[in-house]
């Protein structure tokens, strides 16, 4: 079953706060702390993403910097 989640990467970063890390998580050096962040660290994890079976995609959205992540491993927790 394919599974993505899509949005722009501000609202990835929203998320990923809300919903999957702890204040001690988010205070770490290496959390990235702004939607460029995000979109950089997801450029570096793409080809691990990938080998796991998760794609990255990124493309321009009206209002900013659009980010697609789908594959039949990535667990889908809301979607657009």
């Amino acid at each position: 079953m394919q599974r993505q989640w899509s949005g722009m990467a501000s609202e990835l970063l929203a998320e990923l706060e809300d919903r999957h890390a702890d204040e001690r998580t988010r205070k770490r050096r290496d959390w990235p702390k702004t939607p460029r962040g995000v979109s950089a660290a997801l450029r570096r994890l793409a080809p691990n993403l990938r080998a796991t079976g998760v794609a990255v995609t990124f493309g321009c959205e009206p209002g900013g910097f659009g980010v697609r992540l789908s594959g039949s491993r990535f667990r889908r927790r809301s979607s657009r």
